[in-house]
């Protein structure tokens, strides 16, 4: 009897534990929306680091090109934090700027646009044929602002593709820095310093409580994209 009774008040203890820590938030689970570049640039970083310090949260994700989706999930409660472009749309959210990522030019390895000295104007950028994504509201406010109309003859939420694209020269790419792999030799990225960058943040409902993991989870996003902000920008 003193055996079974040790073992089931171990159980209760360990039982209790588990309690408090769900209380406490440092387990459970928490759900973050993601949208494919964060998850191959920032995400790795991030969670290499929060589960380091977080070992008893499961985190799971859900991934999205469109924002409106990710923030509708926040809104509902399906959702606990999504990364999401700045500025957001109309809801009951609460933010925080993670990263500014600047626009790039992504031209075919040789281009003679990577050799000049200065970045392409507007009118030279109006007189290529252009590739970008579907679902960019920074994207979307670019072209709205623009001084010229931009010929777009393919968008795609698919990374690789417009990078691939651009390889084989199909058009060239408008497109945010982070959404594009710099190591690969078959193109080269222009920088636009005069075009406004995307705002990337971290967002939640303002109205739900956030567990110290949730909060854990930003304060790392937020430093891990501090680290990469200082990465060198394209030539």
């Amino acid at each position: 009897m003193l055996t079974h009774a040790g073992a089931i008040a171990a159980r209760i203890a360990a039982a209790q534990a588990d309690l408090n820590a769900l209380g406490e938030g440092q387990a459970g689970t928490l759900r973050v929306g993601v949208f494919q570049s964060v998850g191959q640039r920032i995400l790795p970083e991030v969670m290499h680091r929060f589960v380091a310090a977080w070992p008893q949260v499961s985190v799971t994700l859900t991934e999205s090109a469109d924002d409106h989706e990710l923030l509708s999930l926040v809104e509902r409660g399906d959702l606990d934090l999504t990364f999401a472009d700045l500025p957001l749309t109309e809801g009951p959210f609460e933010s925080v700027e993670l990263l500014r990522d600047p626009y790039v030019l992504v031209v075919p390895a040789g281009s003679p646009l990577a050799q000049r000295d200065t970045a392409p104007t507007w009118r030279e950028m109006a007189e290529l044929d252009l590739i970008g994504h579907k679902h960019c509201s920074s994207l979307a406010q670019l072209e709205s602002d623009a001084r010229r109309p931009l010929r777009f003859v393919f968008r795609s939420d698919h990374n690789q593709t417009v990078q691939a694209l651009v390889a084989s020269g199909v058009g060239t790419a408008l497109v945010p820095r982070l959404t594009m792999d710099a190591e690969d030799e078959s193109t080269e990225l222009i920088a636009l310093p005069k075009l406004q960058p995307r705002v990337i943040a971290c967002v939640w409902h303002r109205d739900r409580y956030r567990t110290p993991a949730a909060r854990a989870f930003v304060a790392t996003a937020h430093a891990v994209c501090t680290e990469l902000e200082h990465e060198p920008v394209a030539a």
